[in-house]
């Protein structure tokens, strides 16, 4: 059982990068998920000597079209961005509920194809029928 209740979703490389800047920060009382569609993304910019408080709990490369990215992700796209969600919510969901998170923060890059879909990703959370009770999001520059 979680004790933290909280994750913090790092979508997309701005979106890591912001969940990274929060670990070294507040250094507990959470959970973090990383989602990218690019491999490279999630390798070039999580330190795993970085303390994520209670645990680093995945490390999510999303996939579209069932074929898994190079190292450019979705180049800025955003539909690819919520295509890769799709195909990937049902994982997500499933360990959100299976760690019985209460509250998930998502972070992603405004201008970013995966990081831009933050607001469909919370939109999926919410209509899962995982029992999360508050979901937010935030942009990043």
């Amino acid at each position: 059982m979680n004790e933290s209740k909280t994750v913090f979703i790092g979508l997309g490389g701005t979106g890591i990068r912001a969940v990274k800047n929060i670990a070294e920060t507040l250094n507990s009382g959470f959970d973090a998920f990383l989602l990218n569609t690019d491999l490279e993304g999630i390798n070039d910019e999580w330190n795993s000597s970085v303390s994520v408080g209670e645990q680093l709990i995945g490390l999510f490369l999303m996939s579209f079209e069932g074929n898994l990215v190079e190292s450019k992700g979705t180049e800025g796209n955003v539909a690819l961005g919520k295509r890769a969600i799709d195909e990937s919510i049902e994982g997500i969901t499933k360990d959100l509920e299976r760690f019985e998170y209460e509250k998930v923060m998502i972070f992603g890059g405004s201008k970013g194809g995966t990081g831009g879909a933050a607001s469909y990703l919370a939109e999926r959370i919410i209509a899962s029928d995982c029992n999360v009770k508050t979901v937010s999001y935030c942009y990043v520059a």
